[in-house]
């Protein structure tokens, strides 16, 4: 079988590459699309940088078998996508947000015939997702059976299964012991005493989000609907942690999206109590690893800190949902493990001990091993019928 798998999502594009490189596939002849300004990100990802001659195939990224995507807007004016779909049996795409190439790949994919499988990572905004899908031949493959119900419900076209979630698979056989490490190796590169309370905190690219998306139904990211973005949320953290009598130190994880630049000011400025604040330079796994506390806004690398068993909470101080109240958030943090923080309070309470935010279970999706086998089952095997969704369910 010839695959072509496919997104602009950073979360998705890991989760396709992790399942495609593993043994599963070892007889499927398959391609991996990914946006040019990705390419280097990807790669770092997945654990190390693309040299000039690519990687073996021991585990990392064969650039060989990496290609570039074309920008949305240039899709529709030449016949890219239509020739990198040549020759092949099926496509592999996520459900990006808002004016993505995933959408235009899977239009041109159906129609030239092909069976389009859509890979979901995470399940913010589903009815935006599902709203995406050009029904036809392939399956909806969810990170979990309570996102394949939830999918179902927001009336999915398509056959839904659960598949599984690598990196939740991955991090989930992680032991405290690496956590250790990667904690004093950061305290010493930043000339840190071993009680300096290590917080990351992974931004969003919430203020730029026109910039990025292109769509005027997310509009509701506006920080006067939404009532908060990422540097606001940034600006929280910071006064509380200045108001610690622990020092602590501050690392900044941009999403790969962002405008570069933005926290610039920040980072300049000095407050009380904050020994170090900086851009964060390394892999998203070290600073999991290392933080004493992980915090964010409706991020799948929040849940990430769930299956390493990290102290986390997503913030959202301030938030007014343009109006439609609490409920209207895109992130069901309860059904995920992640704490949900609204207000100073509550957070200045966590950051004072940040037990209160350990979650209640490393694995609350009850995830099961062997995710890249399912998919490949599902690619390679033949058709699932939503009744996949109740048979996960028995297995779980």
């Amino acid at each position: 079988m010839r695959l072509f798998a496919a997104s602009g999502a950073p979360g998705t594009l890991v989760c396709l590459a992790r399942m495609l490189l593993d043994g599963a596939f070892s007889d499927v002849e398959w391609r991996l699309g990914c946006p040019p300004a990705l390419r280097g990100w990807l790669s770092r990802a997945l654990g190390a940088e693309a040299g000039p001659k690519g990687h073996l195939p021991d585990g990392d990224l064969i650039e060989e078998r990496l290609v570039d995507l074309p920008d949305v807007e240039a899709s529709h004016r030449d016949a890219t996508l239509g020739r990198l779909l040549e020759g092949v049996d099926t496509v592999l795409v996520g459900t990006d947000l808002g004016l993505c190439i995933d959408e235009r790949l899977a239009t041109v994919a159906r129609g030239a015939g092909l069976p389009v499988h859509y890979y979901i990572d995470f399940a913010t905004c589903i009815p935006e997702r599902v709203a995406q899908m050009h029904p036809g031949p392939g399956t909806v493959l969810a990170p979990g059976v309570k996102v394949a119900e939830d999918l179902l419900r927001a009336g999915c076209p398509m056959p839904v299964t659960d598949c599984g979630h690598p990196e939740f698979e991955r991090l989930l056989a992680v032991d405290a012991a690496a956590s250790r490490v990667a904690a004093e190796r950061v305290r010493r590169a930043a000339g840190l005493p071993d009680d300096t309370l290590l917080v990351a905190y992974f931004s969003q690219p919430f203020s730029d989000h026109r910039a990025v998306y292109h769509d005027a139904h997310l509009d509701f990211l506006d920080s006067g609907r939404l009532g908060y973005d990422e540097l606001s949320i940034y600006d929280a953290v910071a006064a509380t942690l200045s108001r610690r009598s622990r020092p602590a130190a501050l690392f900044v994880q941009p999403h790969p999206r962002e405008t570069p630049g933005k926290y610039a000011s920040r980072m300049e400025a000095r407050a009380a109590g904050v020994l170090h604040r900086a851009m964060w330079g390394g892999t998203k796994d070290e600073l999991l690893l290392a933080a004493d506390v992980v915090l964010g806004m409706q991020s799948t690398v929040l849940v990430e800190a769930v299956y390493l068993g990290r102290p986390v909470a997503s913030l959202d101080i301030g938030a007014a949902y343009g109006g439609a109240g609490k409920e209207a958030s895109p992130f069901d943090a309860a059904s995920w493990g992640v704490a949900c923080i609204g207000d100073m309070a509550t957070l200045q309470a966590g950051l004072d001990d940040v037990r209160r935010l350990l979650p209640a279970s490393r694995n609350p999706l009850g995830i099961r091993p062997g995710c890249a086998a399912r998919l490949a089952q599902v690619l390679c095997g033949g058709a699932t019928t939503p009744r996949g969704v109740a048979a996960a369910k028995g297995a779980a």
